[in-house]
């Protein structure tokens, strides 16, 4: 799909991610219940290693990895990563959280309640080390992610935990981090990756092999150590499971997506319909952005929605039919155009 570009001033760069999806904001129906598989929209929080720091080119980042990898099961599974670096605990908790002295205030680009604004089906917390390097005490950490645990909850949003990675810290540091690392396996049992297991030397430091040159962050085999991690982990199977059931006695998908998930012997059955649904349009551009005017016009050039947003947004589409519709996006310095299809 072609994107239309009017430059004012200088060039703003980013790009503009139009998708349809589901209203509903829960997780995929179990394989005994459901007609059809649906998306699923995963929001990533956290710090540098998840931006893609240590990986060359930064299409080899763990994240960028696990989002293609979700595609290629179902085209439309989503990744949102709102990652960024340097950031700790602090900085994730909910809008309006007020901070002990000397401690940063949330990111609300890029916190927990940024995410769940996303309807999101789950949200990954990922922060391998910036909390200890940054002299925060564990029980701060800990009380942090309990904070954002509840936040997640009271939404009905599932949420992850990566556990802690080795770094070149001191032993009292490291030491640290092989507590954060347990704690958050022990008080998320169900709902945590391993990002540690393979990474590490036998005194808690990262392994020479994996080390981008910092002592901090994984090279690009790093990354395919955390990428395989979150393949193997539960998170995985929570997303994919009913689609892979779902896509096991579909033909069109079967033959669409040559992934070897599952064989297909003899031919499967007649593939099952999927219902229309009334939609979502998700707004995505390359980084966070505040005040972004956004307009969508039918074919006949009305406009049908208007508004000032900050990206990444979700807009509902229930401002007509289903057709062909231009969605004007102007930012500080560049106006984007996009034509998008409404099916329903």
């Amino acid at each position: 799909m072609k994107l239309l570009k009017e430059m004012r001033h200088a060039p703003l760069f980013f790009l503009l991610f139009v998708l349809l999806m589901p209203e509903s904001g829960t997780a995929q129906m179990s394989a005994a219940q459901n007609t059809a598989a649906r998306p699923f929209r995963l929001v990533v929080i956290g710090s540098s290693t998840a931006v893609g720091a240590g990986a060359k080119p930064v299409s080899n980042a763990w994240v960028n990895r696990y989002e293609r990898y979700l595609k290629s099961v179902y085209p439309a599974n989503q990744v949102i990563n709102l990652a960024k670096r340097g950031h700790t605990s602090f900085h994730l908790l909910p809008n309006g959280y007020a901070p002990p002295d000397g401690r940063p205030k949330p990111d609300t680009l890029r916190n927990i309640s940024r995410a769940l604004v996303l309807q999101p089906d789950a949200i990954l917390v990922t922060l391998p080390s910036n909390d200890v390097a940054s002299g925060n005490k564990i029980e701060e950490v800990l009380a942090n992610f309990d904070m954002l645990a509840k936040t997640a909850r009271e939404c009905g949003v599932d949420l992850w935990f990566s556990t802690t990675q080795p770094r070149n810290f001191s032993p009292e540091k490291i030491k640290m981090q092989c507590m954060l690392r347990d704690s958050i396996l022990q008080r998320f049992p169900d709902r945590s990756v391993n990002f540690w297991s393979g990474l590490t030397t036998s005194q808690g430091k990262l392994r020479e092999q994996f080390n981008a040159g910092d002592g901090i962050h994984v090279n690009n085999d790093g990354h395919r150590v955390l990428y395989e991690s979150m393949r193997a982990s539960k998170l995985s199977e929570h997303i994919l499971a009913p689609q892979r059931e779902f896509f096991r006695t579909d033909k069109v998908w079967a033959q669409a997506i040559p992934l070897n998930l599952h064989g297909i012997h003899p031919p499967p059955p007649k593939p099952r319909s999927i219902p229309p649904r009334t939609g979502t349009l998700l707004l995505r551009v390359d980084k966070p952005l505040d005040g972004a005017y956004v307009e969508i016009f039918n074919a006949a050039g009305k406009l049908v929605r208007k508004g000032t947003y900050n990206l990444p947004a979700v807009l509902k589409t229930d401002f007509g039919p289903r057709g062909v519709y231009r969605i004007r996006i102007k930012g500080t310095s560049a106006v984007y155009t996009q034509k998008w299809i409404k099916p329903e």
